[in-house]
């Protein structure tokens, strides 16, 4: 049996894995409510552009966001993203419409349920983010944002 040396480094990963799983548990939660999978919350918070994803602001695009870059975003095939996509469009709450500038690609676009969806949730979701987060001062936070940020950029190999 191979034994497994206790790190610093094998413990925050794990740890990391750990609270991404229980938010994800959580974040089911309060999307249910709606009808909705974490991943099409997701996916209607890309549309929103919502700047508190990451890297979010460098992937929309003026006049909106398409769907090869929500695939890129949650790293899901081409296909998936399309199923994605239709779901939402056949609940109402998102339409793909011709790119302005470019009429071979659609953009996506919240309707207005889409908007009604994210407001009802909302609150919900930064009640619980400041429930985790309570008794971190601002400047705690803002470090910590820092380093999973770096971490995010290793992991895409950006540093």
């Amino acid at each position: 049996m191979t034994i497994i040396q206790k790190t610093n480094e094998e413990s925050i990963v794990l740890a990391i894995m750990e609270l991404a799983a229980q938010m994800l548990k959580k974040g089911s939660s309060l999307t249910n409510m709606i009808g909705l999978t974490t991943q099409q919350w997701m996916v209607l918070l890309y549309i929103q552009g919502d700047t508190n994803i990451p890297y979010a602001e460098e992937r929309l695009q003026e006049g909106g966001i398409l769907a090869s870059d929500i695939a890129e975003a949650l790293n899901v095939s081409r296909p998936n993203i399309t199923n994605l996509l239709q779901v939402l469009a056949d609940k109402g709450l998102i339409t793909q419409d011709k790119d302005p500038k470019d009429k071979r690609r659609k953009v996506l676009v919240l309707t207005r349920k889409g908007r009604d969806a994210i407001a009802k949730v909302a609150p919900l979701r930064e009640n619980a983010n400041r429930r985790l987060l309570y008794d971190f001062s601002e400047e705690e936070k803002e470090d910590l944002l820092a380093k999973l940020m770096h971490c995010l950029d290793r992991l895409h190999g950006r540093v």
